[in-house]
């Protein structure tokens, strides 16, 4: 259990790093001190497919590249730990972080070559990821972007279908476990109403701040459409999920699986909104 939770960690790790790469590449001002304040970018740039000015090694492109190696990262461990089942498989050690009896403290179990060994692998493997993103960017631009970005809807719209699923699980495990506790004491029915209108008030505010901050009443039409279709839902939802046909199917269904539907609905919105380019 102690070597799964550092593994996680650690793979927890490589990811925020990656992340953190990637929006410090979609800032014009980051990409603008690199080009002044490190030596070798200028020289770097002119044997990259970008060209002399490195535009398109920053923005969007340079995201595309970095994601592409970190996806192969991760791919490729995958394809190394096929049908592995349990942390005591040989192959098993490319993932936890320590072997077996490597938790000894003090300096001499600290500096001992079997707690040394999981350290440089994590390095290793820190190193290849590092690699694999910095020669994606060798990648001819004709046609990579374009697919990858075909790749990248695709993959985020399936990651928004698993993380609804997730969080509808969620809800209906939140909600069943305190109306279980209602059946004992009825002040956690109060505790279900009070979370249920945090949520929508929540839900409230996100839509007034969008329709505030990202529409205008001469134009912005695409967001207005937006954010009524995505409100329309989510007053549909709600109201679909108390009526007596969805109760008898599902006694344990209520409001508040709808209501924290309906946040991470306005999440969403949102972060559409948010990276449409403004309206001239």
């Amino acid at each position: 259990l102690r070597m799964s939770t550092g593994t996680r960690i650690l793979y927890t790790l490589l990811h925020v790093l990656a992340s953190a790469v990637c929006c410090l590449m979609l800032s014009r001002t980051v990409a603008q001190a690199v080009r002044e304040k490190v030596p070798f970018s200028a020289v770097l740039c002119k044997h990259l497919p970008g060209g002399a000015d490195c535009e398109r090694l920053v923005g969007s492109s340079a995201v595309y590249r970095v994601c592409f190696g970190t996806a192969c990262f991760h791919l490729v461990q995958a394809a190394l730990l096929l049908n592995v089942r349990s942390s005591t498989d040989c192959r098993a050690q490319l993932h936890n972080r320590y072997r077996d009896g490597a938790w000894g403290w003090g300096l001499l179990g600290a500096l001992s070559p079997r707690r040394l060994l999981p350290h440089r692998f994590w390095l290793l493997k820190l190193l290849v990821l590092v690699g694999l993103c910095a020669a994606s960017f060798f990648i001819p631009e004709d046609g990579f972007i374009q697919a990858w970005h075909y790749m990248g809807i695709c993959g985020g719209f399936a990651f928004i279908l698993i993380q609804l699923v997730l969080i509808t699980a969620f809800a209906h495990t939140w909600n069943k476990n305190w109306l279980m506790g209602a059946a004992q004491d009825k002040r956690w029915y109060l505790a279900v109403l009070l979370a249920t209108a945090t949520f929508y008030t929540l839900a409230s505010a996100a839509f007034s701040f969008l329709y505030k901050y990202y529409t205008h009443p001469a134009a912005c039409h695409l967001n207005k459409a937006l954010l009524t279709i995505n409100g329309s839902l989510c007053g549909i939802m709600s109201f679909i999920s108390i009526t007596p046909c969805v109760r008898l199917k599902q006694p344990r269904s209520g409001l508040l699986q709808s209501s924290i539907i309906s946040c991470y609905v306005m999440y969403l919105t949102f972060s559409a909104l948010s990276s449409r380019p403004p309206e001239r």
